[in-house]
């Protein structure tokens, strides 16, 4: 825990919002931990990967989308005034799946729906109140897309970032060389350039660690919330591809020293070649051997 407060200092977060932060996650099953010695460490469990992968998948490692048969899937519901609620999350379910909203009650993907989301419709409380079927156009299919996707809302987002990035390129940049200079007469000298474990400062490398960070803060959630729009319906100005490319300048930039700064704070947790599906399971059955009543 130690650590992660040190890795959070140049962000401005207290170690009492992070531990506040972590208890939730943790309670949402995101995380286990372990003790060693006096420091506690954290442990993503699989549905903590799996929310980290999928997210990443939308953003980071976003790829072409497949060809498009032009065709879109389409799920419709009439749900009752009475079930509100239940409306309300197939809205949010369906939002957060990439499909867009054609009218009320409808709503249409270019592709197959994804795995998880068929799962979830089929066993949702509404399920009986679902129709899914295929559908052709007969219109405009990228004035369609563009206004179920909200296209131009997001040409405004994409450029918005590039704006951001691009003045701050020179920044990013200047970071990077102070941190490398500060690594260079810090190998010269025998110490860190980032200070000693959990004594940070505003070095060079903490510096590309918090534009680092707060870089992927702004990326990563403009990728994720991009609909999966095949590219022939997407509008001429399309800026996705030089945002991506603008990230990875950005990135780039201050990869390295950021890289130095975790290595300076990190203290490893000394598994003793135990994997981490192993301390998980040992830690599981550690809380039910807690929690048995004795004989």
């Amino acid at each position: 825990m130690s650590c992660l407060c040190a890795l959070l200092e140049p962000l401005d977060i207290s170690p009492q919002a992070a531990r506040l932060t972590l208890s939730r996650m943790r309670q949402k099953g995101y995380f286990f931990t372990r003790r060693q010695g006096r420091h506690s460490f954290y442990f993503l469990t699989a549905p903590g990967l799996a929310e980290i992968t999928t997210t990443e998948g939308r953003s980071l490692l976003r790829g072409a989308p497949p060809a498009w048969d032009g065709r879109f899937h389409m799920v419709s519901y009439e749900v009752p005034e009475a079930l509100r609620e239940q409306r309300q999350n197939l809205t949010t379910l369906l939002r957060q799946a990439g499909l867009g909203r054609a009218a009320a009650g409808l709503w249409a993907s270019a592709y197959p729906l994804p795995g998880r989301l068929a799962a979830s419709l089929e066993a949702s409380e509404s399920a009986g109140l679902v129709t899914r079927y295929l559908a052709e156009l007969q219109g405009d299919a990228a004035a369609f897309a563009r206004r179920i996707w909200r296209l131009d809302e997001a040409v405004g987002r994409l450029e918005a970032f590039l704006t951001q990035y691009r003045s701050a390129l020179a920044e990013y940049r200047a970071a990077g060389e102070k941190a490398a200079g500060e690594k260079a007469a810090a190998g010269r000298a025998g110490r860190s350039p980032a200070g000693h474990r959990g004594q940070p400062g505003r070095s060079g490398p903490a510096e590309c660690f918090r534009r680092y960070f707060f870089l992927l803060g702004d990326f990563i959630p403009l990728m994720a919330s991009l609909p999966p729009v095949p590219p022939g319906l997407l509008p001429a100005n399309w800026p996705a591809a030089a945002a991506h490319e603008l990230f990875l300048a950005c990135r780039q930039a201050v990869h390295d020293g950021a890289e130095a700064y975790v290595d300076a704070v990190y203290v490893p947790f000394d598994d003793s070649g135990e994997s981490a599906a192993e301390a998980a399971a040992r830690a599981n059955q550690e809380e039910i051997d807690e929690h048995e009543p004795e004989n």
